[in-house]
Formats: C-alpha cells, structure tokens, sequence
C-alpha cells in the first residue's frame, strides 16, 4: 500500500474512533461511522478491522464498558443509571 494511502486510512479510522469517543452511547451502526470515514459500509468494515485490530462493535462495547467502570469507580450512581447513560 502506498504510504499516502496508509495516512489517508488511518486519518478517517481516527475520525470514527473519534466520533465514537465523543458520544459512545448513540446508536452506533456500520453504515453511519462508514459515512463519517466516507467510505462503503463493506470497505470501511474490512479497513477498521485492518487497523484496529477490532471489529465497530467490539470498539463501541470496550469504550462503553470502560467508561461505565470509570463511572462505577467514583460515582454514587445506581448500576443501572450508569448502564443506560453508557449505552449498554
């Protein structure tokens, strides 16, 4: 792969890691991080698995999980309240 490929690619996986950080408890599906990196559904797919190593779900489950532990660990909050304010 070219290296202004490779830069290019990982340029809008960060874009989506990002707008998954941003906001993990929106309804996070293929097709709209897909459009955030403005590629196919089918070519964003195999490229986010490439560089992350994960596949959209398994990223959007581990930041929601984390940040609902981050959350238990200092919070007074309810388990409950924290799962729903996550997304989980």
């Amino acid at each position: 792969m070219k290296p202004h490929t490779e830069q290019d690619y990982r340029r809008r996986i960060a874009r989506v890691v990002e707008a998954i950080l941003v906001d993990p408890s929106a309804p996070h599906a293929v097709e709209s991080l897909a459009a955030v990196a403005h590629l196919s559904t089918f070519h964003f797919h195999r490229i986010y698995r490439a560089y992350t190593g994960e596949s959209v779900a398994t990223t959007v489950k581990r930041v929601r999980l984390a940040r609902a532990a981050h959350r238990l660990a200092g919070a007074h909050d309810t388990i409950t309240s924290i799962a729903l304010a996550v997304g989980l």
